[in-house]
């Protein structure tokens, strides 16, 4: 293929048929191809069977679509596309949960009431659920709903396609039928959607850090670190806009500074994904000491932006001799 195909991992309910349907519309016809389950009559004739990875890779050759858009997993094609083609829309846990239990109420799928609906795991964490433990930092594109025309905006600067503002899927509630928030419910929302909410943030810090670099001409990078056994950090970076590795620091408090060094470790954690810079994005670190109760730990890009941080919990207490 002359290029790679985009690939819409479209959460559910979080203005994605908005997204799509605005791209399709200022792509050529039949560009936009829909894999939403056998069940979907959207969905392309080739896909409706649920094909395994290399009858996708041969439809994908075939058809060369611009976009493929579905209600799948990141994973669905990981292999076959590296993650800086594949994007996604996200919205607030709270709007979100409001918005499913409508859509459900309103075609007759659920029967009751709004905090019967969030204790139901089945429609919990629905955001978070399609991406897994995958670092969503090397997702080419992340939108939020709430801001659709920057989301839109930032789409076009980072694939060079401007999607037509539409709005879609905004059903008509009958009097009555959202539900009146209040901070029990908020307090539910916040239980059982837990990793939806630390999702939705992170994309919102990322979101944000993108639209300050594109202001100031500087390059999209994005990192993640854990810090374990006290001295080892582990952690991965990449400069979307640069096919060379991104050159980062770590600094502990005030106390230490490392000198740059080169993400460019491969990432066995998704060997099997289709990474950037064929997986090689990775670092590892011996720190000279140990971070203290409480001490963040930061990951640096060499323009001295913060792309990642550990807060510091202490070193495990010795075991009883």
């Amino acid at each position: 293929m002359a290029e790679q195909p985009l690939v819409f991992v479209h959460v559910p309910k979080t203005a994605g048929t908005s997204l799509r349907d605005g791209l399709a519309e200022v792509l050529p016809p039949d560009s936009v191809v829909c894999d939403y389950g056998s069940d979907s009559a959207i969905t392309h004739p080739a896909l409706r069977d649920q094909p395994g990875p290399d009858e996708r890779r041969e439809v994908m050759e075939r058809l060369r679509p611009a976009v493929i858009s579905g209600h799948f997993t990141l994973v669905r094609y990981a292999s076959l596309v590296p993650p800086t083609r594949m994007f996604t829309m996200l919205r607030a846990p709270e709007a979100h949960a409001v918005s499913q239990f409508l859509h459900r109420s309103r075609m007759g799928s659920f029967d009751g009431s709004f905090e019967e609906f969030l204790e139901l795991e089945d429609y919990a964490n629905t955001q978070a659920r399609l991406f897994g433990d995958f670092p969503v930092e090397l997702l080419g594109f992340i939108g939020l709903a709430e801001r659709f025309d920057e989301s839109c905006a930032l789409f076009e600067h980072r694939y060079g396609i401007s999607p037509r503002r539409l709005r879609r899927n905004e059903a008509k509630q009958k009097p009555g039928a959202r539900p009146q928030m209040n901070a029990g419910l908020r307090g539910l929302i916040a239980r059982t959607r837990k990793q939806d909410t630390l999702l939705y943030k992170r994309a919102t810090w990322l979101f944000d850090a993108r639209l300050k670099a594109l202001a100031n001409g500087q390059p999209h990078v994005v990192g993640r670190m854990k810090v374990h056994s006290g001295t080892q950090v582990e952690g991965l970076a990449l400069n979307h806009d640069s096919p060379e590795p991104a050159q980062v620091r770590l600094v502990v408090g005030k106390r230490f500074r490392s000198p740059l060094f080169p993400a460019s470790e491969p990432v066995e954690r998704w060997k099997a994904f289709a990474l950037p810079r064929d997986g090689n994005i990775g670092f590892s670190y011996t720190l000279p000491l140990i971070p203290e109760p409480g001490e963040v730990v930061r990951l640096e890009y060499s323009d001295g932006r913060h792309i990642g941080r550990h807060v510091s919990s202490g070193p495990a207490p010795a075991s009883a001799a």
